[in-house]
């Protein structure tokens, strides 16, 4: 993950993040031209719309990059890319508390495939976190640091 090796190089996460807010808006820009080239539309009339872009902006794009960068740097990327799929169940089940979406059997089969295999990942992370830990606990009392041979 190229996030990944940025956090690792360069560990300032604003900057990180800035810069790559920086770059999908400047990726965005043309794309959002092909698909609407009338500027009329483009028109931003009411403080609402300005209040919609800025929340959607800061706290939805922004904030979320920025927590995703975070967690790089403190977990790795295997946690965050098993939280991308998992934030779709999420918004699922939000739109059906707050939005009045329907629920339909497909949603619920695919939500609880998801969470299964969310789960199955971090149980066989952490399984791995502790098999490496006694692994090396092991290997530390069978050969001390003293030991001239491996220094």
């Amino acid at each position: 993950m190229l996030q990944d090796e940025a956090i690792k190089k360069y560990p300032v996460e604003q900057l990180v993040t800035s810069l790559y807010n920086l770059v999908v808006a400047i990726i965005a820009l043309p794309v959002a031209y092909i698909f609407e080239p009338d500027f009329s539309t483009w028109e931003i009339n009411s403080g609402t719309m300005v209040m919609a872009i800025l929340i959607a902006g800061l706290l939805g794009f922004s904030f979320a990059t920025a927590m995703l960068t975070w967690s790089l740097r403190v977990k790795g990327a295997v946690y965050v890319s098993l939280f991308t799929p998992m934030s779709i169940v999420i918004a699922a089940i939000m739109g059906v508390i707050f939005l009045g979406d329907s629920l339909y059997i497909g949603s619920v089969v695919g939500a609880l495939i998801v969470s299964f295999g969310f789960y199955v990942s971090l149980w066989g992370k952490a399984h791995e976190e502790t098999v490496d830990l006694g692994v090396s606990n092991y290997l530390e009392s069978q050969f001390p640091e003293n030991d001239s041979l491996l220094q």
